[in-house]
């Protein structure tokens, strides 16, 4: 399989540059909860695919303590994972877990609106059950598509996002279910993830990056370097919904001429 060329971006993305990982914590938090209240006002439920990771971890925490938590529309609110390791559900590299102990243990989300990978079962099996459980539970637009309203990412300083990682990139980008099974190309531990597909139909799409060490990374996506070609970070690109990127002053950094001003 090979790479197509990149399809353009339906509008440039927003770029968000905070003081430190706190400051962005704060700031996303806010804005979710704004979202949220948008999409039940407008559509009665919101539907969200979570990410793993250290600030999405801070993130879950911020919204599981007030003020958040009273803002917080629960009994509409529908949450997915947008990866998870193939690994028991209360294993300590639980994606799974890691909410559930930040979030889900303090808040009242019904149990019925939420959607964990089914890490019991073997990994291809998984992700085809995962896929049915996200064709049942997602709301289509008039297009028919299958939509979330926000889709969490991470950034990996290889160019990874959710498990899509650069050695399977060409497999994603030729079409796969809504939900795959993979490798994490180091050490081999199986993955599961969404979709490429699935994350560009969202309605909202946010990175929520930190650290220095994604700097080339975040550069690389942001002017569209050759390099970035070959990263699955790079191919998110929603079709008609709006690209934020959320970055910490570290993680911005050379790349913090790129943003506007008012956004640093």
């Amino acid at each position: 399989m090979t790479i197509p060329p990149p399809v353009s971006l339906a509008a440039p993305p927003r770029v968000h540059s905070h003081a430190d990982p706190a400051a962005l914590v704060a700031a996303c938090g806010a804005e979710l909860a704004a979202l949220t209240a948008r999409c039940v006002a407008q559509g009665g439920q919101c539907h969200i695919a979570l990410a793993g990771g250290g600030t999405p971890r801070d993130l879950y925490r911020s919204l599981a303590r007030p003020p958040l938590a009273e803002r917080m529309p629960w009994s509409a609110l529908h949450l997915y994972w947008g990866d998870e390791r193939c690994v028991p559900a209360d294993h300590p590299e639980s994606n799974q877990r890691m909410v559930r102990e930040t979030l889900l243990d303090h808040v009242p989300l019904p149990a019925a609106n939420i959607h964990p990978m089914p890490v019991e079962l073997p990994p291809a099996a998984a992700a085809a059950r995962y896929t049915a459980t996200l064709a049942a539970g997602l709301p289509r637009d008039a297009a028919g598509r299958l939509r979330f309203d926000l889709v969490l990412l991470g950034l990996g300083s290889d160019g990874h996002t959710a498990s899509l990682f650069p050695p399977e990139l060409a497999q994603d980008l030729h079409g796969t279910p809504l939900c795959r099974s993979g490798t994490q190309p180091q050490s081999g531990q199986a993955r599961l993830s969404i979709a490429l597909e699935l994350i560009n139909d969202a309605r909202q799409i946010w990175f929520l990056v930190t650290g220095a060490a994604k700097v080339p990374v975040v550069r690389g996506i942001l002017e569209a370097a050759p390099a970035a070609r070959g990263w699955p970070a790079a191919w998110v690109r929603p079709r008609d919904g709006e690209l934020v990127w959320h970055l910490d002053r570290a993680a911005a950094g050379s790349a913090l001429d790129l943003i506007a001003p008012l956004d640093r």
